[in-house]
């Protein structure tokens, strides 16, 4: 069976507003996929049934073969790590340490081993130094690592991000994807949240594409940058190197500038 599996699901908010409409999608075990879509096409609402924040009006949502309807979010956060947008929604603690040590600690993690893991994450993310400072006097770049830390401490198979590349600068965006490439190496289910297509083709070889409740492409990114016309429905544009590889009749769409350079060659 699928990491996770989620088969005709739909979903209706209280207001009546129709958010997915018969929802079909597999991922695998240790598969990167970007979840694309403009704001209000239901992708965050999709990802919210991963781990149990939402449940299905109808449908159903299988997560390493539990049905999600038949747990709590607390129960599915050991498997299911979700990584908000926004900062401000996850950090409460006085310290940076008690924000990294709160997670493990509550799904049943030895004090030594959540120690270990607090250790481990904060010299990968890189805030080794802000351990003892309060997480709200933080700028929000800072804010947003010792969120994203704050997730990998629990270890979870399954980790969801969402916009993570939002305000971040371009140093911040770089180390992001490295973060998420050694989390791939880790053997991990990523999910990341974006309409930055420029960003997804660098974590991902597979993009599923999100418009009015509905999954519309489900692609490598090579198939989706051609496909114009979807792109145009779900308000999404392709990135520079791929158009211009297009308007220069590639036969498919290079991903990254040495791609370019190389099909460049090739076509002369």
């Amino acid at each position: 069976m699928p990491k996770i599996l989620v088969e005709k699901l739909k979903f209706t908010y209280p207001s009546g507003l129709k958010a997915l409409k018969g929802i079909d999608l597999k991922i695998e075990d240790s598969e990167s996929v970007v979840i694309i879509g403009e704001n209000g096409s239901g992708k965050t609402t999709l990802v919210k049934h991963f781990n149990g924040l939402l449940k299905p009006t109808s449908g159903q949502v299988w997560i390493e073969n539990k049905n999600t309807k038949d747990y709590s979010i607390a129960e599915l956060s050991k498997t299911v790590g979700y990584i908000f947008q926004n900062p401000e929604q996850q950090l409460f603690k006085e310290t940076v340490r008690e924000e990294l040590t709160f997670g493990p600690k509550n799904i049943g993690f030895s004090g030594n081993k959540t120690k270990s893991r607090v250790e481990k994450i904060a010299k990968m993310t890189n805030i080794y130094n802000l351990l003892d400072l309060n997480p709200r006097r933080l700028n929000f770049f800072q804010k947003q690592w010792v969120a994203i830390a704050s997730i990998l401490t629990m270890d979870p198979k399954i980790l969801i991000l969402d916009e993570p590349n939002t305000s971040q600068d371009f140093l911040g965006v770089n180390k992001l994807i490295d973060l998420i490439k050694h989390l791939l190496k880790s053997k991990k289910t990523l999910i990341t949240i974006t309409h930055d297509l420029n960003f997804a083709s660098k974590i991902s070889n597979r993009f599923v594409v999100v418009s009015d409740g509905k999954i519309l492409l489900d692609d490598p990114p090579q198939n989706i940058f051609v496909r114009q016309k979807e792109l145009v429905q779900a308000n999404l544009i392709s990135p520079p190197i791929p158009r211009l590889g297009i308007s220069l009749g590639f036969k498919y769409p290079p991903i990254s500038n040495k791609d370019f350079i190389n099909m460049y060659r090739e076509l002369r």
